[in-house]
């Protein structure tokens, strides 16, 4: 083999698409022959490469049906798999990476359940990269809880592809229609989305074959190519205080959000020319129950998957704790896939303080470019959506320009992206230093700070120099709010108790 690579990581507005780190070769002994026709066989370990992770905004709440902003992930998997494409230089062909899909779900609800979902998940990613249009009118055929295409799919498939809207199209109809569909979103068109276009500068259509997978769809069930993992490898695990507030039905709304991380869909891609025999991988089909799971599980599988600690999440990335399947857990150990993504939102302002609309802008994190350039929404705002944190971020905007006007990026600024577990101290720093209290004496930029908006509590604050406790609730609710004109100070609220 030879076309060496260097690593790289990719953050799409929906996932991310990653090498691993490069493992060193381990050395082989390898015992002399005796007789003429005796041979040595050398078996290689089952070790993936790269990773390609698809987040819970790219489905339907509750679905599995995939929504068509996915074209900058699939964009992002065809360069990663042709990233690890290698030339096989005797037989003079290509020789992909072995792929293999595996869905997850959040820690509520029970394990058969969400096995199943997080199954259907992985069934509909496999279905549309492969056009196995069978397994979309599989999932279409047999709805699982809120798990319905029939209408809201079926309509969203024909409005996308600009079709008459009709309930129940027959069989051949919804053939033809998952097909074009299929089509449609796995075609690169956005103009921030990873670059993937032909030599003449059209979009390329990403179309994979059964034989790109692990198993090459030996098993017709999918054993080997796509697998759902339930909720038995969390990302993240909320808090006990968080949990008995999140017990309140009123409170759905704000688990869900929490649990966002881990409903994921991941593509692992392994070495080129890795294949696999179906009856000997440990993951059972989707529709199978979740014993052959359980015996993959730690020895304290269990409770790696259900421990909270009183008042602060458990994370994966920070504890390598969380995972239940020590089978899946030895695959992406240390994937960057694998980790907690946060989005925040930035107001674009010019020097005086005033919103910009559909201001053009692009953003670099981590010294990495995160976006090419794109336009603000119409209140000046841009979104930042899965990122790892805590990180730095460097912003830079422009005004709007004319009709016909290339957009020019006048201002740049550094800000930081923080972590919900930083430390409060460290947080408050970082936040005060986003708000533009960035000198070298801290001290001062908290006075700053105190004597700015200290007027909007009650009592004022007195300037103290600190971050104690009333000074760090205010900081953290003008952190979070934003107006149309920052010379406009009366954004009061009721202090919180």
């Amino acid at each position: 083999m030879s076309d060496p690579i260097q690593t790289t990581r990719v953050l799409t507005e929906g996932g991310i698409a990653a090498d691993h780190a490069v493992l060193p070769v381990q050395p082989m002994l390898v015992a002399p022959v005796t007789s003429a026709g005796a041979h040595n066989t050398l078996t290689s370990s089952i070790v993936p490469l790269a990773c390609w992770r698809a987040n819970d905004m790219r489905f339907e709440f509750e679905s599995s049906f995939v929504l068509p902003g996915i074209a900058a992930e699939i964009g992002a998997l065809k360069v990663l798999i042709e990233r690890h494409t290698r030339s096989d230089d005797v037989r003079r062909e290509k020789v992909r990476p072995g792929l293999s899909v595996f869905g997850h779900a959040d820690p509520t609800g029970n394990d058969d359940f969400n096995k199943l979902l997080s199954g259907r998940r992985a069934q509909a990613i496999y279905g549309m990269l492969v056009r196995r249009t069978d397994l979309w009118e599989d999932l279409y055929s047999h709805p699982l809880g809120n798990d319905l295409w029939e209408p809201k799919a079926i309509h969203l498939m024909q409005a996308t592809l600009a079709k008459p809207l009709k309930a129940h199209p027959g069989v051949g109809e919804r053939e033809a229609l998952f097909k074009e569909y299929m089509d449609f979103v796995c075609t690169v068109r956005s103009e921030d989305a990873v670059a993937v276009r032909d030599d003449k500068g059209q979009p390329i259509r990403v179309e994979l074959k059964t034989a790109d997978f692990l198993a090459s769809g030996q098993d017709r069930l999918g054993k080997g190519d796509f697998q759902g993992c339930g909720e038995f490898n969390p990302i993240l695990l909320p808090s006990e205080a968080d949990s008995r507030t999140f017990s309140d039905p009123k409170n759905k709304a704000a688990r869900d959000a929490r649990n966002l991380p881990n409903r994921r869909v991941l593509v692992l891609l392994f070495r080129p020319g890795a294949r696999i025999d179906p009856r000997a991988w440990p993951c059972p089909r989707v529709k199978e129950g979740v014993g052959a799971c359980k015996k993959r599980f730690w020895s304290d599988g269990e409770s790696r998957r259900s421990l909270r600690l009183p008042d602060k999440a458990r994370r994966f990335e920070e504890t390598e704790d969380t995972f239940a399947c020590r089978f899946y857990h030895r695959l992406v150990g240390a994937s960057p896939c694998e980790r907690e993504l946060k989005s925040f939102q930035v107001r674009l302002y010019d020097p005086f303080g005033r919103t910009l609309p559909e201001a053009p802008f692009s953003v670099s994190v981590g010294g990495r470019p995160f976006s090419a350039v794109s336009s603000a929404s119409v209140e000046g705002i841009l979104t930042l959506r899965d990122v790892q944190v805590p990180e730095t971020c460097v912003v830079k905007w422009g005004f709007r320009p004319e009709k016909d006007e290339q957009p020019t990026l006048v201002f740049s600024r550094t800000l930081f992206l923080v972590g919900d577990d930083e430390p409060k101290a460290q947080a408050g720093r970082k936040k005060l230093s986003n708000l533009g209290y960035e000198s070298d004496d801290e001290a001062a930029n908290i006075a700053g700070f105190q004597l700015d908006f200290g007027h909007l509590t009650t009592p004022a604050l007195q300037v103290t120099e600190e971050l104690d406790a009333r000074t760090t609730a205010l900081l953290d609710r003008i952190y979070r709010q934003s107006v149309g004109d920052l010379r406009d100070t009366d954004i009061n609220e009721p202090e919180a108790s």
